[in-house]
């Protein structure tokens, strides 16, 4: 199973909609091409939106660390965004102190 990283938390409610939409775009593109794939942010944006949750890494934090644990792989989207990502900087942190191959790829629409 990939997790796929991606940029999300942002001021503008705009900017948080196009990195939910590159998401969905890329783990799209993985899945057809074979590959198992949990997209963190396609999964909690519209549930955060829908309810009222936060939308920040502190918030989705302890989610987030229990799929990363169960996948094989993480792969990161280089959205806009994600050099300067505290979540996927965690994220990243905690997949190699697991031992996890960590991959990048790079935004297609």
């Amino acid at each position: 199973m990939i997790y796929l990283a991606c940029p999300y938390s942002h001021p503008m409610e705009g900017v948080r909609k196009a990195r939910f939409r590159a998401a969905n775009i890329t783990a799209a593109r993985l899945m057809a091409e074979g590959h198992i794939v949990y997209s963190a942010i396609s999964h909690s944006h519209p549930i955060a939106v829908e309810n009222r949750l936060g939308l920040d890494w502190d918030f989705w934090m302890p989610m987030d660390v229990y799929f990363i644990r169960m996948c094989d792989e993480m792969m990161v989207l280089m959205y806009p965004g994600w050099k300067e990502s505290v979540g996927i900087a965690a994220e990243m942190r905690l997949a190699e102190s697991l031992g996890k191959k960590i991959t990048f790829v790079e935004w297609k629409e």
